[in-house]
């Protein structure tokens, strides 16, 4: 493979995955932090809105169930945030994909370590594979967190 191949198929490859689950994990992140800023907002203003105590009839028997229910879709959403942890992959992906972005910078433009390398392409390409074992790795541990495997042995 040439650099050129390499160039194509294994970094701008990798850098267009990484943008996208980047921006994929950023809306997400923001859609379910906004919905839980508004479930919070609403739940004080409920409360205020529920009249005296009807013996749990009327409006203060929808008042009631309301303010629960938003109380309950904010700990599922704050649940969904914490195991998918959407914000900390995004930072994570956008980070990976800048890191190998100037790298490929450096090397295109012969700069820094590989102005002097006597096999420039075999230099980059082990730079890009180490960004990429690393977040590699990082994605290992992520899964091992989120989905642990069981102990006995069965499937």
């Amino acid at each position: 493979m040439n650099d050129k191949e390499y160039m194509v198929e294994r970094v701008d490859d990798q850098i267009n995955w990484l943008e996208g689950k980047a921006a994929s994990f950023k809306r997400k992140f923001m859609r379910i932090r906004t919905l839980e800023l508004v479930c919070s907002a609403l739940i004080p203003f409920l409360v205020a809105m529920i009249p005296g105590a009807e013996g749990g009839k009327g409006w203060f028997f929808v008042f009631k169930w309301v303010t629960g229910g938003l109380g309950v879709v904010i700990t599922i959403l704050a649940g969904i945030q914490t195991l998918n942890k959407y914000q900390e992959l995004w930072s994570q992906y956008r980070a990976v994909a800048e890191s190998l972005k100037s790298e490929k910078l450096m090397y295109l433009t012969q700069a820094g370590q590989y102005s002097n390398a006597p096999d420039a392409f075999q230099l980059f390409v082990i730079n890009v594979e180490s960004i990429l074992a690393r977040e590699s790795e990082k994605w290992q541990r992520h899964i091992e967190k989120i989905a642990p495997v069981a102990k006995s042995g069965t499937v």
